[in-house]
């Protein structure tokens, strides 16, 4: 006989997540369902309106990591204009979306997660808490209290970098077809130089080690919470000369760990033009009419009493297949970690690519010229048209359509990271990558189940940016 567990809401995630499992006699689960419960339109909102107005009306989908989305948006939108930006406009765009990478990688780790692992203060917001599996004495305890206040301040400085080149934050106001409208000088370039001083130490110094001295202390979690053994990357960052930081292309592993044989390397393949129009998303298991719809067409309309429908995030596939993406995905492709595919591996990935994350910026601040070549004005744009672009937010992969006639939008599409890894089941009745990573989890205490909190929170989803709809 199961038992089955609900969670809901999931907390310390963005936007609402409910989870139920089914639990065998030994506490074992069995199978697994994650729900967005929150409708959304996004999409449809941008229906009718100039299509610049996504490059500002996105960002509003996530206050945590909106940077991704103007992005993305725009990109989309000059590609639909034919307009290519300068070097120093990629240099500025990757400068922007790097401090919010940072930003948001501490928010995760010392704000989200590591509450799973160690009791913190006996006061709000550490209260309540569960009480069981902490293995941390209270005086290692203190030094993670200290640390989750000293990233609260890294974060702002973050932030504050980030805005130097962004207007403001959270959301971006320079972000414009043709470039990046503030002007880098020495004085902002060396205030940004300034902010990097102090947090590429903090990373090096005090979050990474954090991280290693949580996985030593719960080693198991590198079997626990594997997921599918897929992984996928859109790339990210472009230095402007046809190079990134990190590779698009997808990883087809045959089981957990990407290094589980010498042949591994054979099973990252670069990302084609085919595959992203094999990205379809099935809705037989979310609030939606219709089936299996392709992305950047037309949408399928709320159906909230539909049959077998238990979640509003749709479930994006690639080709049909589940895959799994974020900061593990990322450095997995582009061949930075070389170890598994588990809870812990995505806690390390994540804390090694915002070093490689904070290094890179020092670069790129370097090559910036301290001129006006980051923004060539678009002063007209066809009457119709249609573009895409692709990136990676700090969840994963992020894709934005967007189609216009008469210089109207006519359709547009957002495929977020959490859409990938809090899918539903699929049309072929495939779990998506949190469901999986879920089975085979053995929870000790039924009334706190802290294990699942555990996997969970290792993807960090984003459930405010997952659960959209296209109506047309």
């Amino acid at each position: 006989m199961s038992k089955r567990i609900t969670v809901a809401p999931v907390t310390r995630v963005e936007g609402h997540l409910s989870l139920q499992v089914d639990v065998s006699d030994t506490g074992r689960v069995i199978a697994a369902w994650a729900s967005g419960t929150m409708f959304r339109g996004f999409e449809s909102i941008m229906l009718g309106r100039d299509p610049r107005d996504a490059i500002h009306l996105t960002q509003r989908i996530c206050g945590v990591c909106p940077i991704p989305h103007a992005r993305t948006a725009v990109e989309a939108v000059e590609r639909a204009f034919g307009v290519e930006v300068s070097g120093n406009a990629v240099l500025l765009r990757n400068l922007v979306q790097g401090a919010g990478l940072v930003s948001d990688h501490l928010l995760h780790f010392y704000h989200l997660a590591l509450l799973d692992y160690v009791h913190g203060p006996s006061m709000p917001p550490f209260t309540p808490a569960f009480a069981v599996d902490q293995r941390f004495s209270q005086a290692d305890a203190d030094v993670f209290a200290d640390h989750y206040v000293v990233a609260l301040e890294m974060r702002k400085m973050a932030q504050e970098m980030g805005a130097l080149f962004a207007g403001k934050l959270p959301h971006v106001m320079t972000y414009a077809p043709g470039g990046v409208t503030q002007q880098p000088t020495a004085e902002n370039v060396a205030e940004f130089g300034r902010y990097l001083d102090e947090l590429i130490p903090f990373v090096e110094d005090v979050y990474i080690p954090d991280v290693m001295r949580v996985a030593q202390v719960y080693p198991e979690y590198f079997e626990i919470g594997g997921g599918p053994p897929s992984l996928l990357s859109f790339g990210a960052f472009p230095d402007g000369a046809g190079g990134q930081l990190f590779e698009a292309g997808k990883y087809t592993g045959r089981g957990r760990s990407p290094v589980a044989d010498r042949g591994a390397e054979r099973h990252v393949f670069p990302l084609t033009g085919a595959d992203v129009a094999a990205i379809g998303e099935s809705v037989k298991h979310s609030y939606y009419g219709g089936g299996q719809g392709r992305a950047g067409r037309a949408g399928a309309a709320p159906s909230l009493d539909k049959p077998g429908a238990y979640s509003w995030v749709k479930a994006p596939r690639l080709d049909g297949q589940v895959y799994q993406v974020g900061p593990l995905a990322r450095m997995v492709i582009s061949g930075n970690y070389r170890g598994g595919l588990s809870v812990m591996d995505r806690l390390l990935a994540k804390a090694y690519e915002t070093e490689k994350v904070a290094v890179a910026m020092r670069e790129w601040l370097g090559g910036l010229a301290l001129d006006g070549s980051g923004y060539r004005p678009v002063t007209a744009m066809p009457t119709s048209g249609s573009g895409y672009a692709l990136s990676e937010a700090p969840r994963g992969a992020l894709a934005h359509w967007v189609e216009y006639a008469g210089g109207k939008v006519t359709g547009y599409r957002i495929i977020t990271p959490t859409s990938w890894n809090a899918s539903p089941r699929d049309d072929r009745e495939a779990p998506g990558p949190i469901e999986q990573a879920l089975v085979g989890v053995q929870i000790a205490d039924r009334s706190q189940p802290v294990e699942l909190y555990r996997v969970i929170h290792s993807f960090d989803p984003c459930m405010g940016c997952a659960v959209h709809v296209t109506v047309v």
